[in-house]
């Protein structure tokens, strides 16, 4: 009994440590993006009150950012783990692979990619009526970044880097699109 007692915990706290990393890092990013806004001079706009845990399969961007020129509609998505490759299919489908207890890379190989659906984002019915004219710029920002994003094309796998286009937007790791606004 107390074995089952010790194990049980032991897998609980490995669960538990993994949510604390995403929302580590979610968080250390939200205060990160707030203090970017305020001395840049950047209006922030989140749009639900728990903005900074979006999902990939929820529907609506989680926040923007207004610029002088353009308004930056955001929405967060994000991997369990960095050794988990991401494939975006199309604008309603996405892949993983789930490595995150594999430890062999033969074995890896041979693990196939979970097909998961999604809604189309939707990166405008939210925004203020003082930003209908001006620009959008639609981001999928991954925070935590998986250590493999691709795309899928007709011929194979196409990885993704920052700024390219996937699904409905531009894609950015969390890091990288900070950089951008401090280059504004």
């Amino acid at each position: 009994m107390v074995v089952l007692y010790v194990a049980t915990s032991i897998v609980a706290v490995f669960i538990l440590a993994i949510f604390l990393r995403i929302v580590a890092k979610r968080i250390l990013f939200s205060f990160r993006l707030k203090s970017l806004c305020r001395d840049k001079r950047f209006n922030f706009f989140p749009t639900h009150r728990f903005w900074c845990f979006g999902w990939t399969r929820g529907k609506k961007c989680d926040f923007l950012v207004e610029t002088s020129d353009l308004v930056y509609s955001v929405k967060l998505i994000g991997s369990w783990s960095r050794r988990n490759p991401f494939n975006f299919i199309d604008e309603e489908h996405y892949s993983v692979r789930n490595l995150f207890f594999q430890f062999s890379v033969a074995a890896a190989n041979q693990i196939p990619y979970d097909v998961k659906s999604k809604s189309r984002y939707d990166f405008t019915s939210f925004l203020p009526k003082e930003l209908a004219n001006k620009r959008i710029c639609t981001i999928i920002l991954m925070s935590p970044v998986s250590g493999t994003v691709t795309r899928s094309s007709k011929v194979a796998l196409l990885p993704v880097s920052n700024g390219d286009r996937v699904a409905e937007g531009l894609f950015y790791s969390a890091s990288s699109f900070l950089k951008m606004l401090v280059n504004l």
